[in-house]
């Protein structure tokens, strides 16, 4: 049960307590019969036994004594059917939850139930819902959800001089087909068979990798060897379990990073920075050996904790930079676009460095292609769109994002629905990913630009003169709001010091310097995944800015102790372990923590909305030592 949760319990429970309405806990018809229910449903989840799931979690709803308890499991249930693509289930249980108590829906959990409702042709209903919520201030700001609005009104279709054709490749499957990628000379794809794929596009389960001819438009198996062979002709050895999701091989095949599902917990399904995560992306990456004809252990591309996703790998620039989508902390909200560089010396990738608002917003961004001649293909669902994820292209170089670059992809390439993978081929034609069949799912697109088709004045590219995405400005209905004017590079915190490697960050609770079972898979996740062996590490402890300065000097230097005390028992390495005090949130740590409790202004905050707020500076950052510092 997440901490939010428990505590939503505990106020119900004490508030009918008080009134004299319930007598103890042990009383309570229901609730523990619920919470017993729920956690039976939570591992049956996890274990992909998603039919007896599901039951369960009905029958914890049926249990649920009081509404409040009835309208977070109502709200789980959703987003776990809308995870499975069951979009009648999710779009049910998305109702009953606004029924009993619409505040605790996130602006994402709406966005979501109206894509549940148009994925199951509902679309009358989906415009319904959109329409109340327009008005309101949260909404109206958000870029997702003024997308939705659009797409339910179709009005991307007015643009129909864009010089481009489209049509799908027909594979003969009925699975989803999402990827293009080349190796050497051949062209090949990926194909989930998995009915359990992240309707977000972030990882497609049990995928297997199919040679194709464009011009016949049909799919041709490559030979295998044994259950686990499918794609042995492209990449010898590779594991099933790291078939989760596109790979990306250098040109030499000498490389090749591939994507691996991770549990965030083998037996609670939690809450983590505000979303429902049971589930995350890891790249991992190996060598191949020409002595053994075979690839080496896969290993962690750099440092990556549990709870945190990391997906869509992409070698570029001589395969000596890796581009890939993550939701790590730090960025500007969902998936943001990072970039790391292969350390000739350090033979090692460096630490992921944020492309920035140039091309992140609070959405999600996904699925980066670098073309070759200075741009950056990529989808996004927080840009101004069609609907769903649409494909945008930006200016990219040595620099990073060229700002004012980002440029929208027109009809019929882009469609009210998700476009999300992008992969040129010669100046002219390439192929894209596309959920818009809704009858046949995920399927690859192959696209041609014809410039003789353009009218005069038409663009080459891009939204409507409206909604154009130019010289850092975003330009709606007349008023223009200013974007893309910060730096690409996401300023560190003033008290990390960029000096040394950030390994991983764990963070406590309230008042208290214990590790509790997150901080210790987030340190055992670090101690198992380290790509070489430091000399020891440094460990900084931060406290709130909630108490006073002599009390929070002693408390963050017990943090930085108690990680110092793990890590040495687990590695017997130095540490280090200094206490920093108390610390305030970033302006835009700050802004994220706002939207994660669902406010606006920290100024109004009670007590325990301002500890809710503060978790981030409760923490421990653990650096690497190198014998050289």
């Amino acid at each position: 049960m997440t901490d939010r949760k428990k505590i939503r319990y505990t106020l119900l429970l004490l508030a009918a307590v008080a009134v004299g309405m319930l007598a103890p806990a042990a009383r309570v018809p229901g609730l523990r019969k619920a919470q017993r229910e729920e956690r039976r449903a939570d591992r049956h989840f996890i274990a992909q036994r998603f039919g007896r799931a599901m039951v369960l979690y009905d029958e914890a709803i049926a249990d649920a004594p009081v509404p409040a308890v009835k309208a977070e499991l109502h709200l789980k249930a959703a987003r776990l059917h809308f995870m499975l693509r069951d979009y009648p289930q999710a779009a049910a249980h998305f109702a009953r939850t606004m029924e009993l108590d619409e505040t605790i829906l996130a602006v994402a959990d709406v966005c979501d139930y109206i894509d549940a409702l148009r994925f199951a042709g509902r679309t009358g209903e989906a415009e319904a819902v959109c329409l109340e919520y327009a008005y309101r201030d949260r909404y109206s700001r958000n870029q997702r959800y003024g997308n939705l609005l659009d797409a339910l009104a179709m009005r991307h279709e007015a643009e129909t001089e864009s010089g481009y054709e489209v049509r799908r490749m027909l594979f003969d499957s009925p699975f989803a087909e999402y990827w293009v990628g080349r190796f050497r000379d051949q062209l090949f794809y990926a194909m989930s068979r998995s009915a359990f794929n992240d309707p977000h596009k972030l990882f497609f389960h049990r995928t297997h990798y199919y040679t194709f001819n464009p011009r016949v438009e049909t799919a041709e198996p490559l030979p295998t060897q044994g259950r686990r062979g499918h794609g042995r002709q492209f990449f010898p050895s590779i594991p099933l379990a790291l078939m989760d999701g596109p790979v990306a091989v250098a040109a030499d095949a000498s490389l090749m990073i591939a994507t691996t599902v991770v549990y965030t917990d083998k037996e609670q399904i939690r809450m983590v920075d505000g979303r429902l995560k049971p589930f995350a992306t890891h790249l991992l990456v190996s060598e191949y050996d020409a002595r053994r004809n075979g690839w080496t252990a896969y290993k962690p591309a750099f440092p990556q904790a549990d709870s945190v996703s990391y997906a869509h790998p992409f070698l570029c620039d001589d395969d000596r930079t890796l581009l890939f989508a993550s939701d790590m902390p730090g960025g500007y909200g969902g998936f943001d676009l990072y970039v790391s560089r292969w350390d000739e010396q350090e033979h090692r990738w460096s630490e992921p460095v944020n492309l920035g608002p140039a091309v992140n917003t609070e959405g999600d961004e996904i699925y980066p292609v670098a073309t070759g001649n200075g741009r950056l293909v990529f989808a996004s669902n927080g840009l101004p769109g069609f609907g769903g994820y649409d494909l945008f292209v930006a200016g990219f170089d040595a620099e990073g994002i060229v700002p004012g670059s980002v440029t929208h992809f027109p009809w019929p390439v882009n469609s009210q629905y998700n476009d999300y993978y992008l992969l040129p081929t010669d100046p002219q034609s390439g192929f894209f990913a596309s959920d818009r069949d809704r009858r046949t799912g995920d399927d690859i697109y192959a696209y041609r630009f014809d410039r003789s088709q353009l009218t005069d004045g038409a663009p080459f590219f891009g939204l409507s003169e409206a909604k154009a995405v130019t010289g850092g400005a975003l330009a709606l209905d007349g008023l223009v709001e200013q974007r893309n004017s910060e730096p690409w590079r996401v300023p560190l915190p003033e008290y990390v010091r960029p000096s040394r490697e950030l390994l991983a960050v764990v963070y406590f609770d309230f008042d208290d310097d214990k590790l509790d079972a997150d901080s210790r898979r987030t340190l055992d996740g670090l101690t198992n995944g380290l790509p070489y062996l430091p000399d020891g590490f440094d460990l900084v402890g931060y406290a709130d800015e909630i108490g006073g300065e002599s009390y929070n000097d002693e408390l963050s230097s017990r943090r930085a102790k108690a990680v110092a005390a793990y890590l040495e028992a687990r590695m017997g390495l130095p540490c280090t372990a200094e206490g920093r005090g108390k610390v305030r949130l970033t302006r835009r740590e700050m802004e994220q923590a706002l939207r994660w409790i669902d406010r606006d202004d920290a100024s109004i905050l009670g007590r325990e909305e301002r500890i809710r707020l503060n978790r981030r500076a409760r923490r421990v950052e653990i650096y690497n030592r190198t014998a050289n510092q």
